[in-house]
C-alpha cells in the first residue's frame, strides 16, 4: 500500500507531468470533482445523482468542458482586455446609514439553496 506522503506527488504527476494525451490533467480534474461529487452523493443517500454509465458520463463531460476551453482560448486570443488587482475590505458604512453583506449558494437550476447576510450599523455593530 502507497504511503500517505505519495498523495501529493501522485497529484502532482497527474497534474504536471508529461502525458501522452495532452488533455489529461483536464481529464484528470474533472475525474477527480465527480469522484468526490459522488461520494458525498453516496454518503447523503442521493444515489439517483450518480450515472449508471460512469465511463460514458464522464467522456462526455470531458468533450463539454474540452470544447469549452478550446472557445474561450480562442476567443482570448483575438480580444485583449485590460486586468488589474483591487484589495477589497468592508468599510463603515456614512453615519446614519447600514451595509447589507449577503452570500448565497445553489445545487442546480431546481436545487436546494442557501442564502445569509450581515447586517451593519454606521459603528460596525450587527444589527
Amino acid at each position: 500500500m502507497a504511503n500517505d506522503a505519495d498523495f501529493p506527488i501522485w497529484i502532482q504527476q497527474n497534474l504536471n507531468g508529461s502525458h501522452d494525451d495532452p488533455t489529461w490533467p483536464t481529464k484528470f480534474t474533472i475525474t477527480l470533482w465527480y469522484i468526490w461529487k459522488w461520494r458525498y452523493a453516496h454518503y447523503h443517500n442521493a444515489l439517483a445523482e450518480i450515472p449508471t454509465d460512469i465511463g460514458e458520463f464522464l467522456f462526455y463531460k470531458f468533450q463539454e468542458v474540452l470544447q469549452a476551453l478550446e472557445k474561450g482560448s480562442l476567443e482570448s486570443s483575438h480580444v485583449r482586455s485590460a486586468s488589474f488587482e483591487q484589495g477589497v475590505c468592508w468599510e463603515l458604512p456614512m453615519r446614519g446609514w447600514m451595509v447589507l453583506n449577503t452570500d448565497g449558494a445553489a445545487k442546480g437550476n431546481l436545487g436546494p439553496a442557501g442564502a445569509g447576510g450581515v447586517l451593519q450599523n454606521d459603528k460596525g455593530e450587527n444589527i
